[in-house]
């Protein structure tokens, strides 16, 4: 059976609180940074502060362990920007859309469904508005 890969892209938008907006307006002012730089800048610092963990590990796993009740290995995740009306925005990039099983042998391909339930956890969890998902064919 040939798999057909592809590359997920997980956009994102404005903070989705107003909290979250204080924080970036305060941070930009702070850093001397424009609004859209600071936008940016934070989101990539709390996904990698907080999801990222030693020996490239990541929140994915526990994904895994809710998802599927196993541990899986994550395709490489990047951080990317999307262009919306002259406006940058952050977006998440899966280099695959398989996970690999790390107890035993076998993938998982990385459905609709499990996509919009990460990029809600990440609008949950961090207050950044989870706008959709591209899945582009390789």
């Amino acid at each position: 059976m040939n798999e057909i890969h592809s590359t997920i892209e997980l956009r994102f938008g404005n903070p989705s609180s107003e909290e979250k907006q204080k924080k970036i307006e305060h941070g930009a002012i702070e850093y001397g940074f424009s609004l859209e730089k600071m936008l940016l800048y934070d989101f990539e610092r709390c996904l990698n502060e907080t999801w990222l963990r030693e020996k490239g590990d990541s929140i994915f796993q526990l994904f895994s362990i809710y998802l599927f009740n196993t541990h899986i290995k994550n395709p490489i995740v990047t951080f990317g920007t999307y262009k919306f009306k002259d406006t940058l925005y952050p977006k998440l990039v899966f280099e695959d859309d398989y996970w690999d099983k790390s107890d035993s042998v076998g993938r998982i391909w990385m459905n609709d469904e499990m996509i919009e339930k990460i990029g809600k956890e990440i609008d949950d969890n961090f207050d950044y508005e989870y706008v959709d998902f591209l899945r582009i064919k390789k």
